[in-house]
C-alpha cells in the first residue's frame, strides 16, 4: 500500500532530489499489473480504443466476432481510477446485420462517452458511420444514429474528439471526386447529440488520395484534425492538418506537419492540452531504419515548436502504429508496437515527454505477456501524469485475440525538473496533496 505523502515526506524527497540521492535518469512506473479488458473469451477481439474524464475513470470498446449474433459487433467496459471493470461488458451497437468495427471513441469532463464505427449496409450502400452516446453511468444517452450525410459508397475510418462541454466531432475518409481519390470529411455535435451545423469536407489539397484521419479536441472546443496525403508533399504520402475553432471555422489554412518527405509518412494522432498546445506523432522512415515513429509540437496558435523529432531510440526493425495522448498540463506518452524488441514479434512501448517536449527517462515496454504478437496499441490520459494503455494481444489467456491493458505513470526526477513537477508527482504516487 502507498504511504500517503505529507509536506515532510515532499520535502525529504525534493532534499534527496537535488543532493543526487535518486537517479538523475526518470524511469517509467507501470502502476498494477496487465488487465484482461473483455470478458467474453469466445470469440475474437480487435480494434482497441480507450478513453478517459481525466480524472482518472476510463472507459474501453473494441469489435468482437460473432458475439453480437452476426459477424463483428461493438463492446465496452467501464473501469474506474483503480483499474477495476465497473459494471458488466456491454455492447454498444443496436443493428447487427453485417459487421460492425473500426472503433473510435471520446469522453468529455463529465465521463460522458460516445463511440462511432463504421457499419456495413446499414446507411443503404456500403459502409457508413455510426454513433451511441452514453452517461458516465454506462447508460445508453438516446439511439445509435448514423453520423454521415452523404451515404454514396463507403464512409469508413472514423475518428472522434469530445471537448470537456460534451460537444463532439467524428471525422472519416470518403470516397473523392473522382475514381480512385479519398477525401476527409466530418460532421460536429453539440452536447445533446443534435448536429451542429452541416457535413464538412476537411482536406484543401484534393488530388489523390487523403487517408487516415485522426481527430484531437482542446476542453474549449477547438479541434484538429491530421491525415496522409498522397504525392502533396513531393513524395509518397505525407501528414497534414487543419486546426478549427469551436464554431468549425477553418483556423488558418491547411498545412504539413512532416518536414522528412521521403518515402511514406502514415498513420498520424494528435493530442491537444489544456491550453491548447498539440502534438502530432506518425510512422515514417525517418529513424534510419525502416519504419520508426516520429513527431511534431506546436502551440496553441499553430506556430511549431522546434523541429520534427524522433520518438524510438530502438531503430531496429519496424516501430508502427502511433497513439499519443497528453494531459491537461501538456505533458505527453506516446506509445506504438515494435517489431521483435521484446523477444516475440510485435510488443506494445512507450516514451514519456514533459511539457517542454523533453524525454522523461527512455522508451519503455507497456506489455509484460510477450509471446507472439501485441499490437494496435490505444491510448488516454487519466490524470495528472498518469495514462492507461490498452492493445490487442494474441494467443494470451487461451484466446486467438483478446484487449489487455495497463496503466503507466512516469515518475519526476531531477533532470530538467519543472515548477510544479514534484507536487504533482507526490499527489499522483502517494494520493495525498502537497500544499
Amino acid at each position: 500500500m502507498k504511504a500517503p505523502f505529507t509536506r515532510r515526506s515532499c520535502g525529504l524527497f525534493l532534499v534527496w532530489m537535488l543532493a543526487g540521492l535518486l537517479p538523475c535518469a526518470a524511469l517509467a512506473q507501470l502502476l498494477g499489473p496487465e488487465f484482461q479488458v473483455q470478458s467474453d473469451t469466445s470469440y475474437l477481439h480487435r480494434d482497441p480504443v480507450v478513453a478517459s474524464d481525466g480524472a482518472g475513470s476510463f472507459v474501453a470498446a473494441w469489435a468482437t466476432g460473432f458475439q453480437d449474433g452476426d459477424s463483428f459487433g461493438i463492446f465496452g467496459q467501464r473501469f474506474d481510477a483503480a483499474g477495476s471493470a465497473v459494471g458488466n461488458e456491454f455492447q454498444v451497437n443496436s443493428y447487427t446485420s453485417a459487421e460492425q468495427a473500426v472503433t473510435a471513441i471520446a469522453a468529455d469532463a463529465a465521463g460522458r462517452f460516445i463511440v462511432v464505427w463504421q457499419s456495413l449496409y446499414q446507411d443503404g450502400s456500403l459502409d457508413g458511420v455510426f454513433g451511441q452516446r452514453f452517461e458516465a453511468s454506462g447508460a445508453p444517452l438516446g439511439n445509435e444514429f448514423r453520423v454521415n450525410s452523404v451515404t454514396t459508397a463507403s464512409q469508413v475510418r472514423p475518428s472522434v474528439a469530445a471537448d470537456g462541454s460534451g460537444n463532439f466531432v467524428v471525422v472519416w475518409q470518403s470516397p473523392g471526386d473522382f475514381p480512385g481519390f479519398y477525401d476527409l470529411f466530418g460532421q460536429r455535435f453539440d452536447a445533446t447529440g443534435a448536429q451542429a451545423g452541416a457535413e464538412f469536407r476537411v482536406n484543401t489539397y484534393t488530388t489523390s488520395v487523403q487517408m487516415g484521419p485522426a481527430v484531437a479536441r482542446s476542453s474549449s472546443g477547438s479541434f484538429l484534425v491530421v491525415w496522409a496525403s498522397h504525392e502533396q508533399d513531393g513524395s509518397q504520402y505525407g501528414i497534414y492538418g487543419q486546426r478549427y475553432d469551436a464554431a468549425g471555422v477553418p483556423a488558418g489554412s491547411e498545412f504539413r506537419v512532416n518536414t522528412y518527405t521521403v518515402g511514406d509518412q502514415s498513420a498520424p494522432s494528435a493530442a491537444i492540452d489544456g491550453a491548447g498546445n498539440f502534438i502530432v506523432a506518425w510512422q515514417g522512415p525517418g529513424d534510419g531504419s525502416n519504419l520508426g515513429i516520429l513527431g511534431q509540437r506546436y502551440d496553441a496558435t499553430g506556430a511549431a515548436l522546434g523541429g520534427e523529432f524522433q520518438i524510438n531510440t530502438e531503430t531496429v526493425n519496424d516501430q508502427q502504429s502511433p497513439k499519443v495522448a497528453a494531459d491537461a498540463a501538456g505533458d505527453f506518452v506516446v506509445t506504438w508496437q515494435s517489431d521483435l524488441q521484446d523477444g516475440s514479434n510485435w510488443g506494445v512501448f512507450a516514451q514519456r515527454f514533459r511539457r517542454s517536449g523533453t524525454r522523461i527517462g527512455g522508451e519503455f515496454q507497456v506489455n509484460s505477456y510477450t509471446t507472439e504478437r501485441q499490437y494496435f496499441p490505444a491510448i488516454a490520459a487519466t490524470g495528472s501524469r498518469n495514462f492507461v494503455v490498452t492493445w490487442k494481444s494474441f494467443g494470451q489467456g487461451g484466446l486467438p485475440t483478446g484487449i489487455f491493458g495497463r496503466q503507466v505513470i512516469a515518475t519526476i526526477l531531477r533532470d530538467g525538473f519543472e515548477a510544479g513537477d514534484f507536487c504533482s508527482w507526490s499527489a499522483a504516487v502517494g494520493g495525498g496533496t502537497c500544499p
